[in-house]
């Protein structure tokens, strides 16, 4: 008999991974489960969190950065420039996008240009702005939401900050606000409450772009900040199109939305404080498209692997060592590395496999198997002795780490009570033939195991846990 690790069916029979993440060997066929990354720090900016980081479509020397309501020039040996003019706001996420020119900012009330060549940063006061809300650019033309309503304007033709009164359309397919609007496959998607309208460039005169026919999708964006978009695909946190409808996570490639979210994490956010507080990006990483999305409230982040179909958490630690939600809050990739800003602080960092603490502080990793059963001698089994197929010998050359502890616990009544922890070495430098075991466990109807590693090291479960004859 076998433990597995997973059952491809996340917070559902306990199925539950921290800071851990699944990978399936083709070669063996069965699930891997790695050490999620760690932070290096990039550069440090002012006390405020981050609030959003842009790099020029076309010039990757530097990266745009809002830090409270202060913004910032990045550039790739982490030196930075605090430009003399702030923003009206200091909370929330802000967007950018860019014409190759000028990126443009816009923070929900408020719209700002910074201009590549010089540097000037600065508020937009053409009389006919609508308003900072949602931006993207498509076709030469930044698009802006107006807030609080069904109207989109464009500015003129590569020029950020000039708008015509004029230049303007309503996404009227339903008659629900907007929150956000997106360039996707080269076309305008408008997100509201209840439901996502498409638009595609028919260059006409004024506003340039028009209703697709019939490409009304009946989702709504429950959270404002939870769209990203990654590996030709949106992600977002989504409501069907009653108004107080049930929030599921859904991935929509091409006009077809797809439901992504487990029954366990569909379950769990019927659950959470609030939903609409969200936020959400996304990144590609060895192949993996990744879509991270946290509920600030709530202290909870979940991540979605599209290549694997399969999901995990990330979780942070306080100053005090206890659990908090994914400090990363907002993403780039910079000087060729995937940059994330901190939640809290002014801080940047590289997220790097490689690294196994967040900027010095622990990452606490957990994995709880999905419960196992054995249908022979009337379900009852005796387990002897656990075996954990891992990597072993990952233990440093000094320091904590240098001999790296593997903790376990069992549950026999599904995660309801739990065992006295153990622990044991999973390997000293250079012990690559360690085996890591467990036991006598005794007899039981059912098992959850639970699997933990605080220590700075290498951690890479290497298939379903083995109980011998």
């Amino acid at each position: 008999m076998n433990i597995p690790l997973t059952k491809k069916a996340y917070l559902v029979d306990g199925e539950r991974s921290i800071n851990l993440y699944p990978v399936f060997n083709a070669a063996r066929k069965v699930y891997e489960f790695l050490n999620c990354e760690g932070f290096e720090q990039f550069a440090t900016l002012s006390g405020a969190a981050i609030r959003g980081m842009w790099v020029p479509t076309n010039d990757e020397t530097k990266m745009i950065v809002v830090a409270g309501n202060k913004i910032y020039k990045v550039l790739t040996d982490g030196t930075k420039t605090e430009n003399a003019i702030t923003l009206d706001t200091s909370s929330g996420l802000v967007e950018m996008s860019d014409n190759g020119t000028q990126v443009m900012v816009t923070d929900g009330t408020y719209g700002y240009t910074y201009t590549l060549a010089t540097d000037v940063f600065a508020k937009i006061g053409d009389a006919d702005f609508p308003g900072g809300g949602s931006n993207t650019f498509l076709d030469g033309y930044t698009i802006v939401c107006k807030p609080n309503s069904q109207q989109v304007n464009s500015s003129d033709a590569y020029d950020s900050t000039a708008w015509n009164a004029l230049n303007y359309a309503s996404a009227e397919g339903v008659p629900d606000n907007l929150q956000r609007c997106i360039e996707y496959n080269q076309k305008l998607c408008f997100f509201g409450i209840i439901s996502i309208e498409v638009f595609f460039n028919d260059g006409g005169s004024g506003f340039s772009f028009s209703r697709l026919d019939g490409a009304v999708v009946g989702f709504g964006l429950a959270a404002k900040n939870s769209l990203s978009k990654n590996d030709q695909a949106l992600y977002f946190l989504a409501r069907s199109t009653a108004p107080q409808g049930e929030r599921v996570i859904v991935e929509a490639r091409g006009l077809t939305p797809k439901i992504i979210s487990t029954q366990g994490i569909n379950e769990l956010l019927a659950t959470l404080t609030n939903t609409a507080d969200a936020e959400g990006f996304a990144y590609m990483r060895e192949g993996h498209s990744m879509y991270e999305i946290t509920f600030p409230i709530d202290n909870i982040t979940l991540v979605y692997d599209a290549k694997e179909g399969m999901w995990h958490e990330r979780k942070s630690l306080d100053a005090n060592g206890n659990e908090i939600r994914h400090r990363a809050r907002c993403y780039a990739y910079f000087n060729g590395f995937h940059m994330v800003g901190d939640f809290e602080t002014g801080n940047i960092y590289k997220l790097k496999a490689d690294v196994y603490t967040e900027n010095g502080r622990m990452i606490r990793r957990k994995l709880i198997t999905p419960e196992a059963t054995d249908q022979t001698n009337n379900n009852r089994f005796i387990i002897p002795k656990v075996i954990v197929p891992m990597k072993t010998g990952v233990g440093l050359a000094n320091g904590q780490g240098s001999d790296p502890q593997l903790m376990f616990r069992y549950s026999k009544d599904g995660g309801n009570t739990w065992s006295n922890e153990k622990q044991t070495s999973f390997g000293k430098l250079g012990e690559y033939n360690k085996i890591v075991k467990f036991g006598p466990l005794g007899q039981m109807r059912r098992i959850n195991c639970e699997l933990s590693v605080s220590d700075p090291v290498e951690v890479k479960f290497e298939g379903p846990l083995i109980i011998p004859k």
